[in-house]
Formats: C-alpha cells, structure tokens, sequence
C-alpha cells in the first residue's frame, strides 16, 4: 500500500507540472491572438510602418517602426497610452525606430548641441528655428523639431532615409500623469560609416 502511495506521488506531481505548463501556453496562445488584431490596427496609423513586441535585457517594449509623420509627439502619445492600457500585455517602454542613414547620423551629431541646449533652456523657439535652417544647409530635405509637456522630438529626412530623436525635457514629468520610457532603436540594416561594423544602438527587426 505505502509502495503504490510513493510511486503514485511522482506520476501526481510530473502529471501537475505538465498540465500547468499546458495552461500557461495555452493561455499565452489566447494573448497573443488577442494583441495580434490590435498590433495590425496600430499599423494604419498615419507615420507607423510596423508593429511589434519584443524582450530586451528583460524589459517588454512595444517596438515601432516609425516613418515620417506631422505629428510625432501626437503619434507617441497614442502609443504610449496604448501600452500603458494592458491591452496588450505588461509594457516597459516605447521603442522608436527609424530608417537613418550614414548621412542622416552625421547630420544629428552636428544638430545634437543645439536639441540639448534647446531642450535644457527652453528656448524651443530659437532651437526650432536653428534645426530648419542648418537642416537645410546640412542639404536635408526635412528638419523638424516639436515639443511638449515631457519632451522634445526631431525628425531629419533627407538622403533617402529619415532619423528621430526623442529627448526628455529636465522638468518634464514633474506633475504629469505616469507615462514610459520612450527610446530611439538603430534599424538593424544600418552600419556605421565610420566602422563599418555592426548595427548601433538597439535590436529590433527588419
């Protein structure tokens, strides 16, 4: 009798690890059908290319590819209230990526002091105003620069790609409602033309 009991604990315990295993995957299988309608609307949006959910080092982030858009902190807001829902899934930050070129980093290194200096100073119309003109010396079709509560946003096109930025204003969450971290990503095609080397920046897909 006490045999049978011991042998039959074991087969219990691995038939209660298997069965849960099969609900938890099952349950992720329920998920992801749930977000993949979502994942295909937000791709309608006007300036989103494509859409996807992707872990890096730990944290879930909602991955975007973004193209150029007349309203880029209209078009992160949506997303980042999108993520914060739970609709779906747990969410940690708001990725952005573009499609730069070598040219177009070149151009953002040398614009980078005036979008830190306008963004620590707030004088955004001043800086607003530098971007559009050395873009256009710089030979860029685009240079654009918004601003709002929480942070400052750049986009250059130009040289057959586009680049944005995201910069959090110092002050900007002081009072706010919760928002996430929003991060630009290197589109995994680019290569540094001073290297030559691997991507920069995050992953991402292609």
């Amino acid at each position: 009798m006490h045999k049978q009991l011991r042998w039959r604990w074991p087969v219990v315990a691995v038939a209660f690890v298997l069965s849960l295993t099969a609900l938890v995957a099952a349950q992720r299988v329920v998920v992801e059908r749930r977000q993949q309608p979502l994942l295909a609307q937000l791709e309608q949006m006007p300036g989103v290319e494509r859409v996807w959910l992707e872990s890096e080092g730990g944290r879930r982030g909602l991955w975007v590819r973004v193209g150029p858009t007349d309203d880029l902190p209209g078009l992160v807001t949506a997303l980042e209230r999108l993520a914060l829902s739970g609709r779906v899934g747990s969410v940690d930050e708001v990725v952005l990526v573009d499609s730069r070129t070598p040219a177009l980093v070149r151009a953002h290194h040398a614009l980078a002091l005036v979008l830190q200096e306008g963004s620590a100073s707030g004088a955004f119309t001043e800086m607003a105003a530098r971007v559009e003109q050395q873009a256009r010396e710089l030979g860029l079709q685009t240079g654009r620069v918004w601003v709002d509560s929480r942070r400052v946003y750049a986009l250059l096109q130009g040289d057959g790609g586009h680049l944005v930025d995201v910069i959090p204003r110092p002050s900007g969450s002081d009072g706010m409602e919760p928002g996430l971290p929003v991060r630009v990503a290197v589109d995994a095609p680019y290569r540094s033309a001073a290297t030559g080397g691997s991507p920069e920046g995050g992953g991402g897909q292609p």
